[in-house]
């Protein structure tokens, strides 16, 4: 499919803010710690009682669970080294969290602004991504983080290729505009002087 973009459409460039995620490491730290105090004995009864052992319990799993995320998260950090991480231009769209090319125009069906199912005082949002073959565009096979995580946007129905902007300098209602302005010029051809 030709483009048919006007060169004066600017291109949207997103940049990685880390500022959220040093925040929930910061968070997961005191969950850690407090995790380890229950674990070791430093805060909880006496060492056989029913309370002791289930502070034991809950601290291995603070331990577990917490320490997960604090490796996601600097595992996000160090992937994406503070760079461009969504670039709307010409090309199509491109997420480096996704994969590594941009998904072109031809491609992309549509996309839609959503809201994740959490807390009724939380709500997290996502942009989906309509593409006619997404697995085309993602990094090489997926591992089971992805898998997982594949599985549960299909269980709340979201399509496979989404953008979170919780880690970037634009919201999603930038993305999305940027998104649809050049869906409508690349599927509307310009009219014709004659």
């Amino acid at each position: 499919m030709k483009s048919f973009t006007d060169p004066a459409t600017p291109t949207l460039e997103c940049r990685f803010q880390p500022g959220p995620l040093w925040l929930a490491l910061i968070g997961c730290g005191v969950f850690v710690a407090l995790g380890l105090a229950l674990l070791t004995g430093l805060i909880g009864g006496a060492p056989t009682s029913i309370d002791a052992i289930a502070g034991k319990v809950i601290g291995a799993l603070c331990v577990l669970f917490f320490g997960g995320i604090s490796v996601l998260a600097l595992a996000s950090i160090s992937r994406t080294g503070g760079g461009t991480v969504v670039v709307v231009d010409d090309d199509g769209v491109y997420d480096r969290r996704i994969g590594p090319q941009p998904i072109p125009w031809s491609e992309i069906r549509g996309v839609e602004l959503k809201r994740g199912p959490t807390l009724p005082s939380l709500y997290l949002r996502f942009l989906e991504l309509d593409a006619v073959d997404p697995d085309r565009f993602r990094h090489g096979s997926p591992g089971l983080l992805t898998r997982l995580v594949d599985r549960v946007n299909r269980f709340y129905g979201f399509k496979p290729l989404v953008i979170s902007a919780a880690v970037l300098d634009h919201d999603l209602e930038e993305i999305e505009a940027a998104i649809r302005l050049r869906l409508r010029e690349t599927s509307d051809p310009p009219s014709r002087p004659w």
